[in-house]
């Protein structure tokens, strides 16, 4: 008799299957993969409605579900829902109806999300009856309402800081508004658990699901989403009252799904310290390390010399040549990688270690930084020195090229370039961020953020000292096959998947005993 297999939603930004980039897809998409005994579906928000829509998925992936975060306050006409009458659903949300039934939600929802003192159990039911009455009016002609606009600048001006609030920086303001209101507007199909791959708006979905088929939640960060917003704020909002008001709007929407959450499930102890500063209750967080498959990552001898062969004059040219010193940086091209601490580390190693080599693997969606790094290497005449190798999808080739692998960033959660090149038998130099201490500890060199020379100083001295740099090699290897294997994580998020919807089944039972335990007395 074949078992009808659970149905898991998985919940996205710019992600899996759309955008095949960054530790959080990899992370998705191997696990999705290994978890056959489950059925997916993947709702993935997605930055530009016109992402590539050609992507290769198993079979348990019985659909997928794109939909813009921005500009289509429409669910409807986006994902092209037949079923639905929506010209009826407009003719019905007439002015009476917006100003009675939905202003007055949106007013408490604006009250709540803006005030240092969030009521989230509060906001959590306000977005349920929203999300209600979306089923039967149109959210789109309700959010374009003038007095939303109205509602929004009478709840800035009372605050006496808020008030200070630019009409420009107003108006972000009240287009992520507009943004909410789309998300908990969607109808999304039952499912048995949610699992949301971030702490950010995307996972409001899940209040829904939750309210209405006591769907168990999962959150997994893999960073920590208000860290990085503090660490944004600034430049994303540009006077201090939108700075100040953006984290604790931020803070609010975050609290609000750690809240809906059953199991808040970071990828590493750090960031569990991080959520419970942010308010987390501490029952409910487990920590699930990423893992790294050993079967794909493995060591590969690195020779001394490299021999290299041509054809001149129909005669084959063997030249060998000693390989120079090189160290490997493989991830994104961004500003929280902090290359630019990089460049100046080789700079300063190249004084020391004239031939040494760096070879810089990762794309970018950030032409003006990487445009900087560019010019840093002319500047600091490191052509010889530095190349930027594009992006690669055998990563496990790339680590093995090198004599070091580094990780230079300013934040991170629980890098897979750390585990990946650990699992690869090398030794990795990476700043003290995120959770990178748990895994690296005593297998490989912690350094302070933004310190070029202390950066360029392990460098030299890994190069140089051959035997301290195999005993890392040699505890990298005992570390992951003891403590970060796929096999490992996967094993923890079925255990846990299993818990939750069976103790979802047996509250489930209990409410339906209880009915006929305490009948109802006239």
């Amino acid at each position: 008799m074949n078992v009808k297999k659970k149905k898991i939603m998985m919940v996205n930004w710019d992600n899996y299957p759309n955008i095949p980039t960054g530790g959080v897809y990899v992370w998705e998409r191997d696990m999705i993969k290994a978890m056959e005994d489950y059925d997916f579906i993947i709702a993935n928000f997605v930055s530009n409605p016109n992402v590539q829509s050609f992507y290769s998925i198993p079979r348990h992936v019985v659909k997928v579900i794109n939909m813009p975060m921005w500009g289509c306050y429409r669910y409807q006409e986006f994902l092209n829902n037949k079923g639905q009458n929506l010209f009826l659903t407009i003719l019905r949300t007439t002015n009476k109806i917006i100003e009675n039934k939905f202003l007055p939600l949106y007013k408490k929802l604006l009250y709540n999300l803006f005030s240092e003192k969030c009521d989230y159990g509060f906001v959590i039911d306000i977005i349920y009856n929203m999300y209600n009455l979306f089923l039967k009016y149109d959210p789109k002609k309700c959010v374009q309402h003038p007095s939303t606009w109205e509602i929004l600048m009478d709840i800035l001006n009372a605050d006496d800081l808020y008030k200070e609030i630019s009409v420009y920086n107003a108006q972000r303001i009240h287009q992520i508004i507009k943004v909410i209101i789309q998300i908990i507007s969607l109808d999304l199909p039952k499912v048995d658990l949610v699992h949301c791959s971030l702490a950010w708006l995307p996972s409001l979905i899940a209040i829904s699901q939750k309210k209405k088929w006591n769907c168990p939640v999962i959150v997994t960060e893999h960073g920590v989403a208000l860290r990085e917003i503090v660490l944004t704020s600034t430049t994303s909002l540009f006077d201090e009252a939108s700075s100040n008001f953006w984290k604790i709007f931020c803070g609010n929407i975050i609290r609000t799904i750690y809240s809906i959450a059953d199991v808040i499930a970071p990828v590493c102890y750090a960031n569990a310290v991080w959520e419970q500063k942010i308010g987390a209750e501490p029952s409910k967080i487990r920590v699930i390390y990423n893992g790294v498959d050993t079967q794909k990552f493995t060591p590969v001898e690195l020779s001394e010399s490299v021999e290299e062969t041509h054809i001149e004059n129909n005669r084959r040219i063997s030249i060998i040549y000693f390989r120079p010193p090189t160290i490997i940086y493989l991830g994104r091209i961004s500003i929280y990688k902090d290359l630019v601490n990089l460049l100046q580390a080789i700079d300063y190693v190249k004084k020391k270690i004239s031939n040494i080599r760096c070879l810089i693997y990762g794309g970018t969606d950030d032409l003006d930084y990487s445009l900087k790094l560019v010019n840093l290497i002319k500047s600091l005449e490191l052509e010889d020195n530095v190349t930027f190798m594009g992006k690669t999808s055998e990563p496990q080739k790339k680590y093995t090229l090198g004599n070091i692998v580094i990780l230079p960033s300013i934040a991170e959660g629980f890098p897979f370039s750390v585990i990946e090149a650990m699992a690869c038998g090398k030794a990795v130099i990476s700043t003290d961020v995120g959770g990178v201490r748990e895994v690296l500890e005593n297998c490989g060199l912690l350094i302070r953020t933004r310190h070029p020379i202390e950066l360029g100083n392990a460098i030299i001295s890994l190069i140089r000292d051959t035997n301290l740099r195999k005993s890392f090699e040699e505890s990298a290897l005992k570390t992951i096959k003891k403590s970060f294997k796929f096999d490992l994580c996967i094993e923890h998020y079925d255990k846990l998947y299993k818990e939750l919807i069976e103790n979802k089944s047996q509250s489930k039972q209990q409410s339906i005993n209880n009915k006929f335990v305490y009948p109802k007395i006239n």
